[in-house]
């Protein structure tokens, strides 16, 4: 239903901004018009459709659906970031060297929080040779975009509804020296990955931070 108004709004909008329509021509632009609403409702039936298979299967995955509670995340978005982050305990299998303590340690959520955001390319490789180092460094183009992709949308709603979030990404918007809003949207999915690994790993619900 949003689709098809938002379609119909554009259409005025283009009907307000164009010349007259050649009365010969009124037939068949209506005729296109039909057909292209018509697939819109079939889209969005089939999209009411997808939804109640993805809301059925996830009262199978209770961890998954905590994520619902964050302030935000819609159905698609936490399904999708749910399913593709998985079982949280794979993050944490092996042992993980300590440069400080030189010896070997358990891995903690912590290190699994870094592996996920290392999985979904939330990261800047260096662009360097020689003694010349870029200025401007391109986000990384490996790990898993479908999972980028999800972190990336539940940022922006997030920050626009949670006061730590939208506060983190102001200081990183203006901290940027270019391309402000897509540096600081992506340090605020990488921020997100902390909550998204917590709440999974102890499948418990979002609880907003108390006011200090």
């Amino acid at each position: 239903m949003a689709v098809r108004r938002y379609f119909i709004f554009f259409l005025l909008r283009v009907a307000e901004e164009s010349f007259s329509l050649d009365p010969a021509l009124a037939l068949p632009v209506q005729s296109i018009l039909n057909f292209t609403l018509d697939h819109i409702a079939f889209i969005e039936t089939q999209m009411k459709t997808v939804e109640t298979h993805i809301q059925t299967e996830l009262h199978q995955h209770p961890a998954i659906r905590q994520l619902l509670t964050i302030p935000g995340i819609g159905l698609i978005c936490a399904a999708g970031i749910g399913a593709e982050i998985g079982d949280t305990r794979r993050f944490l299998h092996g042992k993980k060297w300590d440069k400080r303590k030189k010896r070997f340690r358990p891995r903690t959520l912590r290190d699994a929080e870094d592996a996920v955001a290392k999985l979904a390319g939330l990261w800047w490789p260096t662009n360097s040779s020689g003694n010349f180092e870029a200025e401007e460094r391109r986000l990384a183009r490996t790990g898993n975009r479908y999972l980028r992709y999800y972190l990336i949308l539940a940022a922006d709603q997030m920050r626009k509804r949670i006061a730590d979030y939208s506060a983190f990404y102001s200081r990183k918007y203006h901290q940027a020296a270019k391309h402000h809003h897509q540096r600081a949207l992506v340090l605020t999915a990488h921020k997100s990955v902390g909550l998204f690994v917590g709440l999974l790993h102890r499948n418990e619900a979002y609880r907003p931070q108390e006011a200090p």
